[in-house]
């Protein structure tokens, strides 16, 4: 369907489609118009009646999210799944959702998008902080450390006495260095 000839959301979302929406990062109108197409979305996706059991995937994919976010956005980015929607959100680090629009908590924004987002895809990331977060939901797994015991001679030679402890501990199952020196091609896939 061309724009120019009109364009009816419901429609694509009833009988399926793609609509390709070219965005702007500095054009304020077209940004504030972004927000306004996700919200019909997601208000067409509520209007449809679950228990005919037959609802057709909505699939939605926010480059950029930074410049889609709004409150109503983010209120209805939990309901969304339960409409048959998919939201595909993408950014470039956890600062680029806490940037919000002055409306918005930063801490609620990163926690909404966290909290609806049922797979993470990570790539190499530069800052630690960042890995962290990622590092603590991979979960942890148990590890042994060990211990010998070393003697020093006079001669300053050493020695293993004999003496070995073994324990277990806790470690991240992807620990942050290893995000932090991901290759360009590889990525962390966390539910």
């Amino acid at each position: 369907m061309n724009a120019d000839s009109g364009l009816s959301l419901k429609t694509v979302v009833e009988n399926g489609g793609a609509v390709y929406i070219v965005g702007s990062m500095r054009n304020v109108k077209v940004t504030r118009i972004q927000k306004m197409v996700l919200v019909r979305l997601i208000q067409l996706a509520e209007a449809r009646d679950r228990m005919t059991g037959n609802l057709r995937q909505v699939c939605i994919v926010l480059d950029e999210l930074k410049y889609h976010l709004s409150r109503i956005a983010l209120e209805a980015l939990g309901a969304a799944r339960d409409k048959g929607v998919h939201v595909v959100m993408a950014h470039q680090s956890i600062a680029d959702l806490q940037d919000c629009p002055k409306d918005l908590e930063p801490h609620a924004v990163v926690g909404a998008v966290f909290e609806n987002s049922k797979i993470k895809v990570v790539y190499k990331v530069e800052m630690p902080e960042t890995a962290e977060i990622f590092a603590r939901k991979s979960g942890k797994i148990l590890v042994e450390d060990e211990s010998r015991g070393i003697e020093r001679s006079l001669s300053l030679t050493e020695h293993f006495n004999g003496e070995r402890n073994l324990w277990q501990s806790e470690r991240y199952f992807i620990d942050e260095n290893m995000i932090l020196i991901f290759l360009k091609d590889v990525a962390l896939f966390l539910e």
